[in-house]
């Protein structure tokens, strides 16, 4: 079973195919947030032959952003989304 983890705009899906990873970019995953906070992961982060972010986990590790509870996040590959909300800024009627 494919794990997922969604941290607000963060999401996290475990990739159980072979991704080969070609570039690190990062030593954590740091992703700023809609609020300007910061999501963080101590995992490293590479980027893949089709473009995409992966971290790579290792041992469990905890995905913190001050204003969401923290996730333990188990060991994989897991690819690196992000989810935003967007409000239609048009007149009402």
């Amino acid at each position: 079973m494919v794990r997922v983890y969604r941290q607000g705009d963060v999401l996290l899906i475990e990739r159980e195919y072979e991704v080969e990873l070609e570039e690190k970019v990062a030593d954590k995953l740091v992703i700023q947030s809609e609020t300007g906070n910061i999501h963080e992961l101590a995992a490293p982060v590479y980027r893949a032959g089709n473009g995409r972010l992966y971290a790579v986990v290792n041992v469990t590790l905890t995905l913190k952003h001050p204003e969401h509870p923290e996730l333990k996040i188990e060991p994989g590959i897991y690819e690196v989304r992000t989810v935003r909300d967007y409000a239609l800024q048009r007149p009402i009627d």
